[in-house]
């Protein structure tokens, strides 16, 4: 994996080349990924494409004219407050993963390489953003794709167990999240 190697290639190079392995082959790419000491790497390579992800949303805003929630200057600041909360989310969404993983196969596999999957796939999803309007959710489809075909390959299970695995969270969230919308629709009504 070229961005285990950045030290050497150095971090543009090796973030492109990183990018472009795991975009065109992803299942070579996770076949190949080395479990390292610290999750450092990933996580900057997350942050990077996070950012790259960002900026380009915000170019889009300025070009657009679109207002976003909140004003341009204050998305701007809390840029640092917001990519380390989408990274810890990406955790814990990672450990719901591995969760479920544990408990569908009955096996004990490396969380490390459940959260290299994630960063990783989280991480070239990103890039997508580059393709106006619709870049989020074509990212977003290929994020799970990514993680079905990480998960599967790192970890050696079949695909029904990976989809199962990477789906049922999301599912589940979802049911929660309508649970709670009817809890509290009723204060939202005009």
């Amino acid at each position: 994996i070229p961005w285990q190697q950045r030290k050497e290639l150095g971090i543009v190079r090796s973030f492109i080349l990183t990018s472009l392995e795991l975009l065109k082959n992803p299942v070579h790419f996770f076949d190949t990924l080395q479990t390292s000491e610290s999750r450092g790497g990933e996580i900057l390579f997350a942050s990077i494409s996070y950012t790259i992800g960002f900026l380009i949303n915000f170019a889009y805003m300025f070009i657009l004219r679109q207002e976003p929630l909140i004003s341009k200057g204050k998305l701007l600041i809390s840029f640092p407050l917001i990519l380390l909360f989408t990274i810890l989310l990406i955790n814990v969404i990672a450990l719901i993963m591995h969760s479920f993983l544990t408990i569908i196969t009955s096996q004990h596999y490396s969380f490390e390489k459940t959260l290299q999957v994630a960063l990783y796939t989280f991480g070239a999803s990103q890039l997508f953003q580059i393709i106006p309007f619709f870049g989020s959710f074509i990212g977003t489809f290929f994020m799970v794709i990514f993680i079905i075909l990480g998960l599967t390959t790192i970890h050696k299970i079949k695909y029904y167990q990976s989809v199962t695995v990477t789906v049922l969270p999301f599912i589940l969230l979802s049911v929660l999240f309508l649970y709670m919308w009817t809890l509290v629709k009723d204060q939202f009504q005009i």
